[in-house]
């Protein structure tokens, strides 16, 4: 689990700085670390820390997630005194040592299809909001009581 999360973690890095990490299991200098640790009391627990020497996250594979969430609402990319960026490449990251743990077990999001139609995309990045905040339920609505809403271009073949 946590090499997907470092998959993930890659890929947002390559869609957003244009970074392409290479994802290894050996130890690196100035590298971001995904550390599993059962030991935790509470689930989703993780801690991150940033400093000189790179970027450490641990925690179980829910910790883990949640702590890349928190990783990329701190990264930012460089900008000159005018506000522009300097570079497509590269990114901040804040020198921060951040303990959490979700408070609750339930948090989540409605998303009522019912009376209106949304498209994949649309419902693909509303879950990845949920998950960018740190949301684990998603909760789909589909039907009402008249029957289901769904588009079906052509019931013959």
């Amino acid at each position: 689990m946590t090499k997907s999360s470092a998959f993930y973690l890659n890929e947002f890095l390559k869609e957003n700085f244009a970074l392409d990490l290479q994802v290894t299991s050996k130890a690196e200098k100035n590298a971001i670390y995904l550390i599993y640790n059962s030991k935790q009391d509470k689930k989703g627990f993780y801690k991150l820390e940033s400093n000189n020497k790179g970027i450490t996250i641990s925690g179980d594979n829910e910790g883990i997630f949640y702590g890349i969430q928190t990783l990329s609402q701190l990264l930012t990319q460089p900008k000159s005194s005018d506000g522009n960026k300097i570079s497509e490449s590269g990114f901040a990251v804040p020198q921060v040592s951040i303990t959490d743990y979700p408070r609750f077990q339930y948090r989540g999001m409605h998303l009522d299809v019912c009376r209106h139609f949304f498209s994949v995309s649309f419902v693909k990045r509303y879950i990845d909001y949920l998950a960018f905040h740190k949301l684990n339920i998603f909760h789909w609505h589909l039907t009402e009581d008249q029957g289901w809403r769904i588009e079906i271009k052509n019931i013959l073949n």
